[in-house]
């Protein structure tokens, strides 16, 4: 497995054991701007969506807000990787990494 097929099976696999299932708001502006769990759940239906932009918006927002996650660090990274962005993929697939030494 390649490095960038690695994120993305580990992302893929760990999504329904370890993210809060909670529904997205019908109207997305309708959003608790102090729920970071909110901003995850829709950053990883924005990365689902290939709304790369949009996910690395909500993620970084759950991060400011508190969020240490290394699945959420590592669902980023994908994010960037789809933006071609691979200085920030390494940064933030280094830090899932010294979050889970499982997803290294």
């Amino acid at each position: 497995i390649t490095p960038s097929d690695k994120i993305t099976y580990i992302a893929s696999t760990r999504w329904n054991r370890r993210v809060d299932k909670k529904p997205v708001a019908n109207n997305t502006n309708n959003l608790d701007p102090k729920d970071a769990k909110a901003y995850v759940n829709r950053g990883h239906l924005y990365y689902e969506l290939r709304q790369y932009k949009k996910a690395i918006e909500d993620l970084t927002e759950a991060f400011r807000l508190g969020i240490e996650d290394a699945y959420t660090t590592y669902i980023r990274a994908i994010a960037y990787q789809g933006l071609g962005q691979q200085n920030k993929v390494d940064a933030d697939s280094k830090k899932a990494c010294e979050l889970d030494s499982d997803l290294c």
